[in-house]
């Protein structure tokens, strides 16, 4: 009976174990890489200098079980010498496509293998002005390469950037990397 009683609380802890073990494994899978600016300023400025001009934010390993970057705010880009207001620039976003990943169209989209369809581009002028740069939701399409025209005014000599990158579709998340390279051309008025 001993016997009997043992090797069932062994089958029970097993099961247990088993289960409970499969959902951790699920909320393990993660994604990690890293975010790059580059940026250049446009000629006829002789006076304005970028002090910065690659930049760079490891996101890390995290867990993607509701996977989402949120509000990555990233260094700052500075000038001097570039006058006080009027800033613009082209951002252009390129990324890394996984083309083993099967998906068809959707590999046009920023996204971590299938998953994060959405992303969302503040510029941060003066730590207190928030300029919607990009704001592209899951049913636009968000392919690599494509520039955008930003306008802001700044009077601090400072721009940063922050990312913001969402998955809207509760699928499960497949580990993959996230890998943007953000170029801009900045002319001042």
């Amino acid at each position: 009976m001993r016997r009997e009683l043992v090797l069932a609380f062994w089958s029970v802890f097993t099961l247990l174990t088993m289960t409970v073990g499969s959902r951790e494994a699920q909320a393990e899978k993660v994604a990690d890489g890293s975010i790059t600016f580059s940026g250049v300023i446009e000629g006829g400025h002789e006076t304005c200098t970028l002090q910065n001009p690659a930049l760079t934010k490891d996101l890390g390993t995290r867990s993607s079980r509701n996977f989402f970057i949120h509000e990555e705010r990233m260094p700052q880009f500075e000038f001097t010498g570039c006058g006080a207001n009027g800033a613009r620039f082209n951002m252009t976003l390129v990324f890394d496509v996984d083309p083993n990943v099967p998906g068809g169209a959707y590999n046009e989209y920023v996204k971590n293998h299938g998953t994060a369809r959405d992303i969302r581009t503040f510029i941060d002028a003066d730590d207190d002005m928030y300029h919607a740069c990009i704001n592209m939701g899951q049913t636009e399409a968000m392919v690599s390469g494509k520039t955008w025209a930003c306008h802001f005014g700044s009077d601090s000599g400072k721009i940063g950037v922050i990312y913001t990158l969402l998955s809207s579709d509760n699928r499960d998340v497949i580990p993959g990397t996230i890998n943007l390279l953000t170029s801009f051309i900045f002319s001042f008025d």
